[in-house]
């Protein structure tokens, strides 16, 4: 991640750093090795439907035919004008389900027209489970738990954590209390705008762990 700039994210190979580029690692694992995506989110009952989006631009005009800002905005208990991403869009995210998975929309903010601004893309038909975060240490250290005894050790980790995960735990003052999760075996990784596991996934920590 360019530092939330949002310009630029170069990819590094062999010591070069290119642009509009992807890189491809491909492992042949000697032993055991597991896929980890932990998000730290109840996820409620509540869904909204996306009747009417400009999915080029990212903004959600209504949810259930009424202004997309004042419905979710009356679903957290708060007015359409106090919406912000640091005040509401990364505490109550939108969880779109693949099965039992869920991949997180972020709004931003509300727009002129009632709408709401996302971070992610969105489109007409979806249907989004309004969620809340929960504390990211606590439930990073639960998911490393249970995956550490399915795989019986962890002796390493490549690790991509969602920089605005990374964000949360600096304005907390909980970046080193999260380090300190991954003492005691090899840790390699970076912050990412997004991360890709399945589809795009965001607000996550995306691990492989070997046994």
């Amino acid at each position: 991640a360019d530092d939330a700039r949002f310009l630029d994210t170069p990819v590094y190979l062999d010591g070069r750093a290119v642009n509009d580029a992807a890189l491809l690692l491909l492992l042949a694992p000697s032993g055991k090795f597991g896929l980890l995506k932990t998000q730290g989110l109840d996820i409620s009952s509540t869904v909204f439907t996306v009747t009417k989006a400009d999915e080029t631009n990212r903004v959600v005009r209504e949810f259930d035919g009424r202004p997309a800002a004042k419905v979710y905005a009356e679903a957290i208990g708060m007015e359409p004008d106090a919406l912000s991403l640091e005040n509401t869009g990364s505490l109550w995210p939108l969880a779109l389900m693949v099965g039992d998975e869920p991949f997180l929309r972020v709004a931003a903010g509300g727009t002129p027209d009632g709408g709401l601004q996302f971070l992610h893309s969105v489109g007409e038909g979806m249907r989004l489970k309004l969620s809340r975060t929960t504390d990211i240490v606590e439930s990073t250290a639960l998911a490393l738990a249970a995956k550490r005894k399915e795989l019986g050790g962890i002796s390493g980790i490549l690790h991509f954590n969602c920089l605005s995960r990374q964000n949360i735990l600096e304005a907390e003052g909980k970046a080193d209390e999260f380090g300190r999760l991954f003492r005691g075996f090899p840790h390699a990784g970076l912050a990412s705008h997004g991360e890709i596991y399945i589809a795009v996934a965001n607000y996550t920590s995306t691990m492989l762990l070997f046994a």
